[in-house]
């Protein structure tokens, strides 16, 4: 072999070398901070013994006395049968700084996207723009088309309704550790990519096979949702940000302080909490890793509530049955961009996201409930709503 040969084949393996040091460097870093906010969660009884606000309040405060490593916690509830329709706050939307937490605080709200994206897909339905029977051939942009159906993707079998309830067989780039490595660890040297939606696309088919033929199972999937992005954006001819705005009528639902990190710069819009995964201050992350249709908007506590609630009862849609679409399950609990979420008291409808938030919506008792902690590690959000909801409807059915 030529000495350039030799330096050639040097250079590839110092960079795999460098390349595998990073990602094992990353995933200590996460492990370890993980482990510093790791505790067992403590479970906290909730007494509505007192009036609602009082109660509300002193459960949200008892929950993170038990639960320090959460940071902060803001909690949304309507529910129009004990006129009530108010937010609860407790602890630091920066820690550092000692800043308190606030109902003005907007917080990224990640996955909750998805049911917005899910429910302006369903209004451009049946405003006739696009059909969710459609297939990605013939809905999202030719050079993705062509990037799937290069990587043995059947594109005339999987249709934007397999994308919409996470049953097109294309895998997850969100949860695979190699992205999250990348994200952490080049925004720990202070370098950190910008994420496209092709991008994101090509990572994750460079990096895992197909899982299933579509329609036969269900998998969770952030690609799925950035490929429908693409078929709306393609559909509207506008971007998604004002695509899902003026599909859902954010303003028309006064949904005033919701809007899309990056494509939208509010006048005015409130500051945002910081958010943690574990000892890691994500708050900085480069927006673009969460931004094209799986996540990307950002909200204060009262508008995901009233949004949740908006998509749930189908307050954008002019057909009954449209809402009952997005509701009903699949697999796994997932219809249409909702999860069907049985807590002790009744059913109910609504989506968590990652960075520590989970909303719903109870038809039956006309309860909507919405809850976040700053920590995306803390847990126990299905406990807290469950006692919430236990001891609302308690109350409402006593009167």
């Amino acid at each position: 072999m030529s000495i350039l040969g030799r330096w050639s084949l040097a250079k590839k393996v110092a960079i795999c070398v460098g390349t595998l040091v990073l990602v094992v460097c990353v995933v200590g870093y996460l492990a370890f901070a993980r482990y510093l906010a790791s505790e067992d969660t403590q479970a906290v009884k909730w007494d509505f013994s007192t009036d609602l606000a009082t109660a509300l309040q002193s459960g949200l405060d008892a929950e993170l006395t038990a639960n320090p490593g959460r940071n902060a916690a803001a909690l949304y509830v309507i529910a129009p049968g004990l006129d009530l329709d108010a937010g609860f706050v407790t602890g630091f939307a920066d820690p550092e700084a000692k800043e308190p937490m606030t109902l003005q605080h907007d917080v990224r709200v990640a996955s909750v996207t998805k049911s917005y994206v899910a429910a302006a897909a369903f209004a451009l339905e049946e405003q006739g723009a696009l059909s969710l029977q459609t297939s990605v051939r013939d809905s999202v942009s030719p050079e993705l088309v062509a990037l799937i159906e290069a990587d043995g993707y059947d594109v005339d079998k999987i249709t934007l309704f397999h994308l919409i309830s996470h049953r097109s067989g294309i895998p997850d780039y969100a949860s695979h550790l190699l992205y999250q490595a990348q994200i952490v660890g080049y925004d720990l040297w202070g370098h950190g990519p910008e994420w496209t939606v092709r991008s994101q696309l090509e990572f994750v088919l460079k990096h895992e096979d197909p899982l299933f033929e579509p329609g036969t199972e269900y998998a969770y999937s952030d690609t799925g949702y950035i490929l429908l992005g693409d078929a709306i954006e393609n559909a509207t001819g506008q971007d998604l940000a004002s695509a899902v705005r003026a599909a859902i009528g954010f303003e028309a639902l006064g949904l005033t302080e919701t809007w899309w990190e990056v494509f939208e710069a509010p006048a005015g819009a409130h500051p945002r909490a910081r958010q943690f995964v574990g000892g890691f201050d994500a708050s900085d992350v480069d927006a673009s890793i969460d931004l094209f249709g799986g996540g990307g908007l950002v909200a204060t506590q009262r508008d995901v509530a009233h949004g949740m609630r908006a998509i749930v009862t189908g307050s954008m849609f002019g057909e009954p049955q449209t809402k009952m679409r997005m509701r009903v399950p699949t697999e796994r609990h997932y219809g249409a961009g909702l999860y069907r979420m049985h807590f002790t008291p009744e059913t109910c409808f609504g989506h968590g996201g990652f960075w520590g938030l989970l909303v719903a919506h109870c038809p039956e008792h006309d309860i909507t409930v919405a809850l976040t902690y700053t920590q995306a590690n803390a847990g126990g959000q299905g406990y807290t709503l469950n006692e919430i909801l236990k001891g609302l409807v308690a109350r409402q059915e006593a009167q």
